[in-house]
């Protein structure tokens, strides 16, 4: 099967998949904007990532050993926490501690492999913050999703990443790249923060939907409120 050709694609596809992407941006914009996303951080994720995922950065070498760091899979989560706690979605201490504990979380759910490299249960680290996201900031979900975000990705960058980058170390003579968030947008940062936020997000819409709307009702005794534009001009 021959590998698909762009310069063979109609010459208006551009502006369709343009019209598509911000298409889409805008819809996961209003469905996840409840837990404090904004189209910025969203259009980060779903359209900046996927072109950037198979870009890496060389930070650092040691020996025959290659550091380096995937910028879809960890620059851009490490970016949007940095957003996050500075602009307060994500309260400091708050954070703090789900961090630790998602870490901890994280590194007894991983493992190292040789010449492969960590590999992760991700969904027990993306559970661990949502639980811990929900009860800390539970009815304030503008906090909950960033903060689920931000504990998920750096618990795994410390837990599963940097606390078992020695067991990566390859021996004297053997060349050796190590990627952190190598996998890009399947890399376990990527893939921990993404679901921790949309767990939020579901545990939010169920709590909104079964939480009774309060009307303030007018007593028998108290006369309707007069509009503006027609009240007395009158001294």
């Amino acid at each position: 099967m021959e590998a698909l050709d762009w310069r063979t694609l109609p010459e208006h596809w551009l502006p369709i998949a343009i019209l598509a992407v911000g298409l889409l941006v805008l819809i996961l914009g209003r469905v996840f904007r409840p837990v404090g996303f904004s189209y910025f951080e969203i259009a980060l994720l779903v359209v900046v990532a996927p072109l950037l995922s198979e870009a890496d950065v060389v930070f650092h070498t040691e020996g025959q050993t290659t550091l380096a760091f995937n910028v879809a899979g960890f620059l851009i989560p490490v970016l949007l926490v940095l957003k996050f706690m500075l602009e307060g979605k994500a309260p400091f201490l708050p954070t703090l501690g789900c961090f630790g504990i998602v870490t901890g979380v994280a590194y007894l759910s991983s493992f190292a492999v040789p010449n492969q490299g960590v590999l992760l249960y991700y969904r027990i680290p993306a559970a661990a913050a949502v639980v811990l996201a929900v009860v800390l900031r539970w009815g304030t979900w503008h906090q909950a999703g960033p903060m689920a975000y931000s504990a998920g990705a750096l618990g795994v960058i410390v837990g599963a990443d940097a606390l078992r980058l020695h067991e990566l170390m390859s021996p004297a003579g053997s060349p050796h790249r190590i990627v952190i968030g190598g996998a890009g947008m399947m890399d376990g940062i990527f893939l921990v923060a993404a679901l921790a936020v949309a767990g939020c997000l579901v545990v939010a819409q169920f709590h909104r939907s079964f939480t009774p709307r309060t009307r303030a009702r007018r007593g028998p005794d108290q006369p309707a409120p007069v509009p503006p534009d027609s009240a007395s001009a009158n001294p």
